[in-house]
């Protein structure tokens, strides 16, 4: 964890817990922004060669997750990106295609 003048941001394995080893291929990125009054982004990273499910930490009171950028071949055709105002919704988890990135955006409800 790093804790800079402006925001604070961690890397953990899918489980959002747990500290990566030094040949993880799986990454659970946060950058709290919240800190300096900006939005909490979560990144999914996955150079696996099979999806992993990530787990998705609960939003902040009166906020929602939604996914914004999703790189996997199935969303090629959405041009990989949504606007937020068209951006779905995500809960619990969230399936990460082999060798993909997901952007989510906490925002409020």
């Amino acid at each position: 964890m790093d804790e800079g003048g402006d925001v604070t941001y961690w890397f953990k394995n899918e489980d959002g817990l747990s500290n990566c080893d030094s040949d993880a291929r799986c990454l659970h990125w946060r950058i709290n922004g919240s800190e300096v009054g900006d939005d909490d982004i979560l990144l999914f990273v996955n150079m696996w060669q099979e999806g992993v499910l990530f787990t998705v930490p609960n939003p902040h009171a009166g906020h929602r997750w939604i996914r914004i950028i999703d790189t996997a071949p199935w969303a090629e055709s959405l041009g990989n990106f949504w606007e937020v105002s068209h951006a779905d919704g995500v809960d619990s988890n969230y399936w990460v295609n082999p060798y993909s990135v997901v952007v989510l955006l906490e925002v409020l409800l």
